[in-house]
């Protein structure tokens, strides 16, 4: 989306698809099932070899590569979302970029500087941290599927809000 706003393509895509809704959500389900796909492939690469060069120390049960792959491969299908909202809403490379490793990399570790409990618990509830939980099964202090409906609720946010700004400024 990005590279449209800059290139001005987007005036030909906002042509072709007046809907913008429909534009929108044409996008998400291409990124929605690359990222679901690359989690799915790249996990395994990348597992396998490590297991067998870890020795036994990379031993594992296929139930967990197949968990793993399956919660990464959702974690950047979600991700996928997330940026094409941030991207939406910048509508430039740079601020979506800085956007997204705020989000995901910066304010953890600023919020993690607070000593008060309510931040405490509020990070736990970023996108980063509702990954780990999905992708390792981890149960404390939610389970897998409360770390998707988490990672869902950040993916409809910021798409949501991304597609509201769409349609408001380039109507």
């Amino acid at each position: 989306m990005t590279g449209e706003y800059s290139s001005g393509a987007i005036i030909s895509t906002l042509q072709a698809v007046p809907r913008r809704g429909i534009m929108v959500g044409s996008k998400a389900l291409v990124l929605g099932v690359l990222g679901l796909a690359t989690g799915l492939m790249l996990i395994p690469v990348a597992t396998i070899p490590t297991a067998l060069s870890a020795g036994q120390y990379g031993q594992f049960a296929l139930a967990d590569l197949f968990s793993a792959s399956l919660g990464a491969g959702t974690y950047l299908a979600l991700l996928n979302l997330m940026v094409l909202g941030l991207g939406l809403l910048c509508r430039n490379s740079a601020g979506t970029i800085v956007s997204l490793i705020a989000l995901v990399l910066g304010l953890p570790q600023i919020l993690q500087l607070i000593p008060m409990d309510w931040v405490q618990t509020l990070i736990q509830y970023l996108p980063t941290n509702a990954a780990t939980f999905m992708a390792t099964g981890a149960s404390e202090p939610y389970g897998p599927a409360m770390a998707f409906v988490i990672l869902v609720a950040w993916s409809a946010a910021l798409l949501g809000a991304g597609t509201v700004a769409l349609k408001k400024r380039d109507a």
